[in-house]
């Protein structure tokens, strides 16, 4: 029992901290989609603590999801930042940022999908600015990858490299304007890390 308390108490400790620490963070990721954009961004968060095969079914949970652009976090906090988009909303925002119509049925130019890289990158790395003065550490994004229709193969590929037993997940939902674009981002890191972190 006292085992299982601390356990309970560790817990809830990591999570205090992310909360804390995702606030700051999603504020300023939200604020340089907005500036990207020229549109208000309203955003809601959760913070979880997951098993690897949770994290797997979550993502394998979402419907209606087209694209993923994945960053892994390289220096720091061992984990990646992922976010998801529907297919009518990658479409509004190729529409928005490149000045373009994108017909549903044509495949995505090389143009299209640097925009879409470019919305997850600076997302990512607004985040893990706002962490790093938080913390006190430098946190390094990689190049943002993008994947289209499976976006579960990015987290494949993160967890095959990460010998974890539970991860710290901050799922959250932003809409854009009138509703036009939305999405959502996940932040998943090695609670081991996170612990260390917030000690």
């Amino acid at each position: 029992m006292i085992e299982e308390k601390g356990d309970r108490e560790r817990g809830g400790s990591t999570l205090a901290v992310l909360e804390e620490l995702s606030g700051a963070g999603m504020g300023r990721a939200a604020m340089a989609l907005s500036e990207l954009m020229h549109e208000r961004i309203s955003l809601t968060s959760e913070v979880h603590l997951f098993s690897p095969s949770e994290v797997l079914r979550l993502l394998d949970g979402q419907q209606g999801l087209k694209a993923g652009v994945f960053v892994r976090i390289l220096k720091g906090v061992e984990g990646g930042i992922l976010v998801l988009l529907p297919e009518e909303s990658l479409l509004a925002l190729i529409r928005l940022l490149a000045g373009k119509r994108v017909d549903r049925s044509a495949a995505l130019t090389e143009e299209d999908c640097s925009v879409l890289r470019e919305v997850g990158n600076i997302l990512a790395s607004s985040y893990l600015s706002a962490l790093s003065d938080c913390l006190g550490l430098i946190l390094l994004p990689s190049p943002p990858e993008l994947f289209l229709d499976r976006a579960t193969k990015a987290m494949e590929g993160l967890l095959q490299g990460m010998v974890v037993q539970e991860m710290a997940v901050v799922e959250s939902h932003f809409e854009a304007g009138r509703g036009e674009v939305q999405g959502r981002f996940f932040i998943m890191a090695d609670i081991s890390s996170v612990q260390a972190c917030g000690s």
